[in-house]
């Protein structure tokens, strides 16, 4: 079974330009063979200014429906990153949809405080003001396989690293909104603390004047590097099949 990990030009605030991308991204990676696609933290909308204006409910909003809609017409799995809206609560979350719908939802728990350089430059980032924090890291099932899921900043806690590990997934999958990549032993790393294979994306494009580069990747989990799409900023579908993972 393959899997496509999608470095794909996010435009800050722009919802629907967002949604379309990755709707036809997702089509043309069904033409690769892909059963699974994975798009990066964030993607529907980057960071913005107003959170209340560009959340979500998941899954019954528009975004989630639409994605719904091609993943039953392309019989694969999608799953992207939004702004998810809970009552009086805002997430940082990774949607799971397939061909019946919806699977799971993850939300980022370990926020990221900014740091000043990027308060100067990537605005609207400080994300304990903004977001609230989920429950960690669980166990779900997508297309036989048991699997976990984490965004970004989690790994900056050791915490995190040691329930994923206590989980004992088939695979992680780690969505990113990163302008600066990190060289391979950050990755190797984590892959290493998890004892599970890693599949990373993250995106590229201008994120409020900063410039991301992309780099998503796969490792094993002894840290191997297995599979890694370009780091220079352009768009790109990285396929890459599981069978050298021993997933179903």
């Amino acid at each position: 079974m393959k899997i496509a990990l999608v470095q794909m030009e996010v435009t800050q605030e722009q919802p629907e330009k967002n949604l379309q991308r990755i709707l036809d991204l997702s089509r043309k990676a069904k033409e690769q063979g892909a059963k699974i696609v994975l798009f990066p933290e964030g993607c529907l909308t980057d960071y913005v200014e107003n959170i209340d204006k560009f959340a979500e409910q998941v899954p019954g909003d528009v975004s989630c429906q639409a994605v719904w809609k091609l993943a039953e017409e392309l019989e694969v799995y999608i799953s992207f990153g939004l702004i998810e809206e809970d009552g009086t609560h805002r997430y940082i979350t990774q949607v799971f949809l397939g061909p019946k719908g919806f699977i799971y939802k993850y939300r980022k728990t370990w926020l990221y405080a900014t740091t000043d350089r990027i308060k100067s430059i990537r605005r609207h980032r400080n994300e304990p003001d903004d977001f609230d924090p989920g429950t960690g890291p669980e166990i779900f099932e997508i297309e036989g396989i048991q699997a976990s899921c984490i965004i970004c900043a989690d790994t900056m806690a050791g915490r995190c690293l040691k329930l994923v590990k206590e989980l004992k997934p088939q695979l992680v999958f780690y969505p990113n909104n990163r302008e600066l990549w990190q060289p391979q032993e950050y990755w190797e790393k984590i892959a290493k603390a998890m004892e599970a294979p890693l599949l990373v994306t993250n995106r590229v494009g201008i994120s409020w004047g900063e410039h991301c580069v992309g780099g998503s990747c796969v490792y094993s989990k002894e840290g191997k590097l297995l599979a890694t799409a370009n780091q220079e900023g352009k768009e790109e579908t990285l396929i890459f099949d599981l069978d050298q993972l021993s997933c179903p």
